[in-house]
């Protein structure tokens, strides 16, 4: 489910239907903006912290598990609507997009290619610098004094664009944006 200000405005009665149709297990991801600079849906940085914490609330409240998707920087250059049909770039941190020419993408960072899972083998992926940086931003905990224990903040601080997904446009047929 994608997260943006009108999704947040309905969150009660968006997990009350979900409830009524048997759904136990959600996963969110954010539409993100480092500083708001236009007018759009988005959350800002801020605001993503109001958001995860109205999730976990919502979440016990109806005993739903949920699961935290790396959050989409928003790109002013395209509409909200292709943001949100872009949807995560893999479920999660543990995880990552191949592509179906065998690129492998990380959940986190620029779109950047790490390596090719027909091609290389998966300790030259594992050591591309895009893993790398990942590991040193999360090798030490992420919580900080503005986080009231967050479950998100766990993965990586959800207020830092620097651990955001972002670079691809919404095409599966062009090549995605490179560092």
């Amino acid at each position: 489910m994608a997260l943006v200000g009108s999704t947040i405005e309905t969150i009660e009665e968006t997990f009350a239907g979900l409830e009524t149709l048997g759904i136990r297990n959600i996963g969110f991801y954010a539409i993100a903006v480092a500083e708001d600079t236009a007018s759009h849906s988005a959350l800002t940085a801020n605001e993503l912290l109001q958001a995860a914490e109205a999730i976990e609330e919502t979440a016990d409240e109806f005993d739903v598990r949920f699961l935290w998707y790396p959050p989409i920087r928003f790109d002013n250059d395209r509409p909200l609507s292709v943001h949100v049909l872009q949807g995560p770039r893999c479920s999660g941190d543990h995880a990552v997009r191949i592509e179906p020419d065998g690129r492998v993408i990380p959940a986190r960072g620029l779109w950047v290619s790490a390596g090719n899972l027909l091609t290389d083998d998966w300790s030259e992926i594992r050591d591309h610098e895009a893993y790398q940086t990942y590991r040193r931003r999360v090798e030490t905990d992420t919580h900080c004094d503005q986080c009231p224990g967050l479950l998100t903040c766990a993965a990586d601080c959800p207020r830092d664009p620097a651990g955001w997904a972002e670079g691809w446009d919404g095409k599966e047929s062009q090549s995605p944006v490179t560092a």
